[in-house]
C-alpha cells in the first residue's frame, strides 16, 4: 500500500482516492482463490466496488488511470469493462471461454480443479456506465456481488448459466450526479450496501507532476507483489485476538445509531465489506499467512468510519425532497471550487438541468443557503459570486464550529 501510494503521489490526486484505488487492484488481482468462512455457511470473498466521488479535477479519473494502466499490464488476459455497457454484453463475457480461469487444489489424496470468472469494471463515469439502462445495470450488480451461481433467461436472448462469477468495480462519479440521479430507492435495492463511497478534492496544486525519489523500485515491488498475490489460494483464519476484536465491535450499540438513509445502508452489511477490507490488508503483507490479526480488523474499521462523514455531506439530501439535493450539490461546487467560490452564472449552469422548476427553484435555494448561513453573495462589478463562509467551510470538512 505505502509503495502504491508512494510512486502514485507527486501530483494532485487525493491520497484516499489513491489509497482506496490500490485495494480495488488488489482485490481485483486475487479472485474467488481466497475466501473466508463465515460461519459454517457463508463464505466472503474479498470483491469490493469502490467509487471515487469528486468534482471534475479532484483527480479521481488520475487514480483510476493508474490503476488501470497497472492492471492491463500485469494481467493482459483478464476481461475489463468497456466505458459503456449493457449489462447483456458482461453477461455474455464472463460466460465466454476467455473469462474462465481454473487452478487446482488438493485434499487429501485427490486433485480438484477450481474455477472462477473474474471481471474488472474499471469505469471512467458511472454516470455513462449506466446509461444504457440504470435501473436494469444496478440491480445486475447487486445480484453478482456474492452470487456462487449466475444463471439469466432474458426474453428473445440465449440463457446464460455458469458458476463463481467474481465482479470488482472502481468507478469515478460525480458528486451532482449521485445527488440527482442516485436517489434512495436505488440505494434501498443493495447497491448502497455495496459501493464504497470516497468522496475527496485535491488538497494542494502541482503545477510540474513528478515521480518521488524512490518511486520507481516502489512501483517495481507493487508489480512483484501483484503477481505473486494473484498465485495465492486457501481459506482464511482469524486470531484469537481477532476474534474478539470481532465479537466486541459487532454487538457494539453505537454502531447502529446512524439517522442518514444512504449510512444506515451501508451499514446493515458492513460487517461483512469489514471482512472484506481486512481480508485485502492482510494480502498486502508478505509472507502470506491467509490469516486475519486484530490489526487488520482495526484499519479496516478506521478506513471505512473514515469515509462516513464526507459520504453524509454528499448524500444529506437524498431521502428529503428535490431541491434539498440540489441545494447540497451547490454546496459541493462551492466547496471543490478552486478558490471557494463560482459566479452565479456558473452555478446556474452546473445545477438549473436538475432543480424543480428551474430558475424559480434555484432562487428559492439561493435564499435559503443564505438565510442559513451556508452561503454568502458578493459582487465584483456587475458579476456575482457565491461562496462558502469560513465557519461552514470548516463544518463541511469536519472540523467543528
Amino acid at each position: 500500500m505505502k509503495d502504491f501510494i508512494l510512486r502514485y503521489s507527486g501530483n494532485e490526486c487525493p491520497e484516499s482516492f489513491l489509497h482506496w484505488s490500490a485495494l480495488a487492484l488488489l482485490s481485483a488481482s486475487l479472485g474467488r482463490k481466497v475466501f473466508y468462512m463465515h460461519g459454517e455457511d457463508f463464505i466472503v470473498y474479498p470483491n469490493i466496488y469502490v467509487g471515487l466521488v469528486g468534482t471534475a479535477g479532484s483527480g479521481k479519473s488520475t487514480a483510476k488511470g493508474f490503476t488501470k494502466r497497472l492492471f492491463m499490464e500485469l494481467f493482459p488476459t483478464r476481461m475489463i469493462s468497456s466505458s459503456i455497457q449493457s449489462r447483456e454484453d458482461i453477461i455474455q463475457k464472463m460466460g465466454s471461454d476467455e473469462c474462465l480461469e481454473t487452478w487446482s487444489i488438493i485434499q487429501g489424496d485427490r486433485k480438484i480443479i477450481k474455477e472462477h470468472r473474474p471481471f474488472f469494471l474499471i469505469v471512467n463515469e458511472l454516470s455513462n456506465f449506466l446509461s444504457v439502462d440504470m435501473r436494469k445495470m444496478v440491480d445486475f450488480l447487486v445480484d453478482i456481488f456474492d452470487e456462487n451461481y449466475f444463471s439469466t433467461g432474458f426474453k428473445n436472448a440465449a440463457s446464460q448459466t455458469y458458476n463463481s462469477p467474481y465482479m470488482c468495480m472502481l468507478a469515478c462519479v460525480q458528486p451532482i450526479w449521485i445527488m440527482s440521479n442516485l436517489k434512495l430507492d436505488l440505494f434501498s435495492g443493495g447497491l448502497g450496501r455495496r459501493l464504497i463511497l470516497v468522496v475527496d478534492e485535491k488538497k494542494e496544486l502541482v503545477d510540474e507532476p513528478f515521480v518521488p525519489a524512490g518511486g520507481v523500485e516502489a512501483l517495481a515491488r507493487v508489480k512483484n507483489h501483484l503477481l505473486k498475490v494473484n498465485n495465492v489460494q486457501g481459506q482464511f483464519e482469524r486470531t484469537a485476538a481477532a476474534r474478539s476484536w470481532w465479537k466486541k465491535w459487532y454487538h457494539d450499540p453505537k454502531r447502529f445509531n446512524r439517522e442518514d438513509p444512504i449510512i444506515q445502508q451501508f451499514h446493515e452489511t458492513k460487517s461483512i465489506m469489514l471482512i472484506k477490507v481486512a481480508m485485502l490488508l492482510s494480502l498486502t503483507e508478505e509472507p502470506f499467512k491467509l490469516l486475519i490479526d486484530e490489526q487488520h480488523f482495526e484499519m479496516a474499521r478506521h478506513l471505512l468510519d473514515a469515509l462516513e462523514p464526507k459520504i453524509q455531506q454528499l448524500t444529506g439530501g437524498i431521502g428529503r425532497n428535490e431541491l434539498a439535493s440540489v441545494a447540497q450539490g451547490i454546496l459541493l461546487s462551492l466547496q471543490g471550487s478552486m478558490d471557494g467560490r463560482l459566479t452565479r452564472k456558473k452555478v446556474e449552469l452546473l445545477h438549473y438541468r436538475n432543480t424543480p422548476n428551474g430558475t424559480r427553484g434555484l432562487e428559492e435555494i439561493f435564499v435559503h443557503l443564505q438565510k442559513t448561513g451556508q452561503m454568502a453573495v458578493s459582487r465584483v462589478g456587475e458579476v456575482e459570486f457565491f461562496w462558502m463562509p469560513e465557519a461552514y467551510r470548516k463544518f463541511m470538512e469536519g472540523e467543528k464550529k
